[in-house]
């Protein structure tokens, strides 16, 4: 039996990061990753870690976004918790010699990113600039970030520094029991507390069935977060919450199964459009099964309300007529640059960037090609004229969705058209947690006060999500439980 004061459950990002405050703090652990590699989906986020100037401020900001689906305690300790990664950065980063960076929010990259509710201002970016002593290709050979994605750069660093202390990282080691009498896990491992960082469910049919009316969806590239936390810490009495809010835009179905994200589409601050530094033009429409167009495809967030207006039930015709969709572009919008986003940190995937003309993805069936309205039409299984008219508003700039002129298409042929699905990043959803990070049942009751649940295992992020928050959360979920492990030992 291997005996440790703290036992992780999941390796990444607030997995790794609880390994490296049990290393400061002086507390015994280990982690148990259920895959033979390190990352999860971490591994493939953008890169950019969301701070705070005034605690307040991003209070006042975490309110608006989550709309009443969190308690105020929670919030407050998050945002705390904000004002210090940075510092906190700086000294993980120095340890294995990369380099960290700040931006303020008055730069327009970074103000682009939020929501317009009171606070925004309040929210910069930190993220790795350089990290030469991490190699991608050779440190996480089954991770694809999409091409500006360095995130790698930032996980890279914790889990140099976590290995470089020495934590003892067991692989291929899914937890399939936990004895919380004798604080056992796999009658191997030993804990005082345990900690699920076991992310969230996207990759599980089974909870996504269970939370979401719509469906399929397809997870961005990483197959292991099927919640197995969650159902465990559920079988234990916690209450779950958010699980209907996932992280998701749409994108195409790779043949392997998981989802490509659509590239282009930026975010941007429907209040603040004019901090954009640039707005690449929408090269594309998006119609339902019935041929019709029902939404802006240029939507202020891409990445969180993108798949939204999918989620649409027919009474009439008793279907979701909007899962799959279906994308439509043209010869000027094959030219314009790639449409797919290629991401995942899977093996045995045959298949590293898009093209950029996007004939490989044309001519391997993925993307069809057309040269009349009624081939496309009988694709979709649709009704031509129902179609014809569609294109005819948006040829003569007739826009109900306010759609701006910039993303405005000339839809000649030949037409190119794959279907869409929702595409999810990560889910918010799983069990409730207190302010300590520690899950509650319906009453409010911790339900085990060994256990504590971090990062995607049960997000505060209940109704929209914040650019760049989720990494922020892991920052902070695991600097505060095992602050709390520490307090009360």
């Amino acid at each position: 039996m291997k005996k440790y004061d703290v036992v992780i459950a999941g390796y990444g990002l607030s997995g790794a990061l609880a390994a490296y405050w049990c290393s400061e703090l002086g507390l015994s652990c280990c982690v148990l990753e259920k895959k033979p590699y390190a990352g999860g989906i971490s591994i493939l986020a953008g890169g950019e870690v969301r701070c705070s100037s005034d605690a307040n401020k991003t209070f006042d900001y975490l309110k608006h976004t989550n709309n009443g689906t969190c308690p105020d305690d929670v919030l407050m300790a998050l945002a705390n918790g904000m004002t210090e990664i940075y510092d906190d950065l700086k000294k993980i980063a120095l340890e294995v010699g990369s380099v960290p960076k700040y931006t303020k929010t008055t730069d327009s990259e970074v103000a682009q990113h939020h929501y317009g509710f009171p606070g925004w201002d309040s929210l910069d970016v930190a993220r790795i600039e350089e990290a030469d002593s991490i190699d991608l290709q050779k440190d996480y050979p089954n991770a694809v970030p999409r091409s500006q994605a360095v995130g790698w750069k930032l996980y890279g660093t914790v889990d140099k520094v976590v290995r470089k202390r020495n934590v003892p990282i067991y692989f291929n080691t899914p937890i399939t029991k936990v004895d919380r009498e004798s604080r056992t896990v796999n009658d191997t491992f030993m804990y005082d507390k345990l900690i699920f960082a076991t992310g969230g469910f996207e990759a599980d049919p089974e909870l996504q069935s269970r939370n979401w009316q719509l469906g399929p969806v397809l997870h961005n590239g990483f197959d292991g977060n099927t919640g197995d936390g969650i159902k465990m810490v559920n079988s234990w009495g916690a209450e779950n919450w958010h699980m209907w809010h996932f992280h998701a835009g749409y994108g195409f179905k790779h043949p392997a199964g998981f989802g490509i994200r659509l590239k282009g589409l930026g975010a941007w601050n429907p209040t603040q459009r004019h901090l954009a530094k640039s707005h690449k033009p929408v090269n594309h429409i998006v119609v339902d099964q019935n041929g019709r167009r029902f939404m802006n495809e240029w939507t202020s967030y891409y990445s969180d309300t993108g798949a939204r207006a999918m989620d649409y039930f027919d009474s009439d015709a008793v279907k979701y007529p909007r899962v799959p969709s279906y994308f439509i572009s043209t010869e000027q919008g094959r030219l314009d640059g790639p449409w797919g986003s290629v991401t995942f940190n899977m093996p045995g995937v045959d298949y590293k960037n898009w093209s950029d003309d996007n004939l490989a993805e044309i001519e391997s069936g993925m993307i069809k090609k057309f040269y009349t309205l009624t081939e496309v039409a009988e694709f979709i299984g649709c009704d031509v004229t129902t179609l014809s008219e569609t294109f005819d508003k948006v040829n003569t700039g007739n826009d109900e969705f306010n759609r701006p002129d910039e993303c405005a298409i000339d839809l000649t042929p030949p037409y190119y058209v794959a279907p869409v699905y929702p595409t999810v990043g990560n889910t918010q959803g799983g069990p409730r947690h207190d302010l300590n990070h520690q899950p509650i049942n319906p009453f409010g009751e911790v339900v085990d006060e060994n256990v504590y649940v971090i990062g995607d295992c049960g997000s505060s992020f209940g109704w929209l999500y914040m650019s760049a928050g989720n990494w922020a959360e892991c920052f902070v979920s695991a600097k505060n439980s095992v602050h709390h492990i520490k307090n009360n030992q």
